[in-house]
């Protein structure tokens, strides 16, 4: 009896294990093939699947013919499992927290809005960061805790953003910023070397066509880069605007827009692409425009105005300015871990005195209610009365998971490393 089988059909053969005169490794079957799965469309293993669009809606067959957007996944499961065992060994205990919600936080993000029928309707929204429930979990006493999940934003597609993904977030009490700096440190290097085959060189395209390949160098410690006293020598300015007695009330948002355009005009800077004008877009635009295209080795930005970090305590620091003296400089105890130019880590030394935290989502409201930003940080009156039952001194850190599974997998787009992406229509 012959049998006639298509290439994809699943079968099962029952024989020994050999090599044909010419070699070719086969079964020498005692029993008939048997047909398990018949395979009924025509699979391009020879001509493959090449348009980006064409694989991503038909990530199944992407997946069957293409050897390195399989590989790209098994990467995935191998952070995954190097992020767990990390924290795991460190203490931390994972935990959940709820996706949806009626109320927002922990993020300056657009989010994604619905109802719920059993609610009688009520307005609820898809989780844009899982920090102010982990903050009180820490308050309820559990001191060191990581949550990874999804986190949903309203917000644009690239091939750094997609508006599902995945993040981890980890709480410790009674940490500090040099803590998360040294734990920042250790998770990155154990992941590229547990990725890249004991090496801390990560070799990976550059993002011109026809130029070598980059190499970026793990090595700790990382750089760091301090913003104020950064763009105050780059732009030969001062921010003596940011003291501490311009950050006190409501009036004084204005003036430090003011302050910042003036710098803008000063250098001739365009402001085109910052929509709203916030102080806090205004110096995202000047950061991105003249520090990030330098972090292409881990480099940790520090001293950001605290106006850019509503949850993180602040501290003020004397700033060096050849032409006005001495300045002290209010900012948040924080950073952002940069990496081929891109955001990979945000973490600060969380703000845990329930007034000071109500005024800054009043500052925030400034700009949501007369400047129309709507990624604004919402103000959240519950997290400020779980405050009043006492945060101990707490440390937070958050990473994009997606972002550094495309560094160490070393795919051009975020859409590579999540198994089905959304596409536009």
């Amino acid at each position: 009896m012959k049998l006639q089988f298509k290439v994809g059909d699943f079968i099962r053969g029952i024989g020994i294990l050999g090599k044909t005169n010419s070699g070719e490794l086969s079964i020498f079957a005692q029993i008939n093939p048997e047909l398990l799965s018949t395979c009924y469309k025509t699979i391009p293993f020879i001509t493959k699947l090449e348009n980006p669009d064409v694989r991503f809606r038909n990530r199944h067959v992407d997946f069957l013919v293409n050897q390195k957007a399989r590989n790209t996944i098994i990467v995935r499961s191998k952070v995954l499992k190097i992020i767990r065992q990390f924290f795991d060994s460190q203490g931390f205990i994972e935990v959940e927290t709820p996706i949806l919600w009626p109320s927002l936080g922990g993020a300056n993000a657009k989010p994604f809005v619905t109802s719920s029928s059993a609610l009688g309707n009520n307005e609820l929204f898809l989780r844009i960061s899982p920090e102010l429930f982990l903050k009180q979990l820490v308050i309820g006493g559990f001191e060191k805790v990581y949550e990874i999940g999804k986190l949903f934003r309203n917000e644009g597609i690239d091939k750094s953003h997609n508006p599902e993904f995945t993040s981890i977030e980890f709480y410790q009490a009674y940490a500090n910023l040099s803590d998360l700096i040294k734990t920042t440190e250790s998770l990155i290097t154990n992941l590229v070397t547990g990725i890249n085959g004991g090496s801390l060189i990560l070799s990976t395209e550059s993002t011109h066509e026809n130029s070598p390949p980059k190499e970026i160098n793990f090595s700790t410690p990382f750089k760091q880069i301090n913003i104020i006293d950064f763009l105050e020598k780059k732009l030969n300015s001062s921010f003596k605007f940011l003291s501490g007695k311009h950050l006190d009330i409501e009036k004084n948002s204005d003036f430090i827009t003011e302050n910042i355009l003036s710098i803008y005009k000063s250098n001739k800077i365009p402001t085109d692409s910052v929509h709203p004008i916030t102080p806090t877009k205004l110096m995202d635009n000047l950061i991105s425009i003249f520090i990030e295209p330098l972090c292409i080795n881990p480099t940790f930005l520090v001293g950001h105005p605290i106006f850019m970090s509503p949850l993180a305590k602040s501290k003020s620091i004397v700033n060096s300015d050849a032409s006005n003296g001495n300045n002290e400089i209010v900012v948040s105890s924080r950073f952002e871990l940069f990496i081929d130019g891109m955001e990979f880590v945000n973490a600060y030394e969380e703000l845990n005195d329930p007034d000071e935290q109500r005024v800054r989502f009043s500052m925030q409201m400034i700009d949501r209610t007369k400047r129309k930003d709507s990624e604004a940080l919402l103000p959240n009156s519950e997290y400020c009365d779980a405050l009043e039952f006492g945060l101990p001194p707490t440390a937070g850190w958050g990473m994009g998971i997606d972002r550094i599974i495309s560094l160490l997998s070393k795919s051009k787009n975020l859409r590579e490393v999540i198994s089905f992406p959304i596409i536009k229509s």
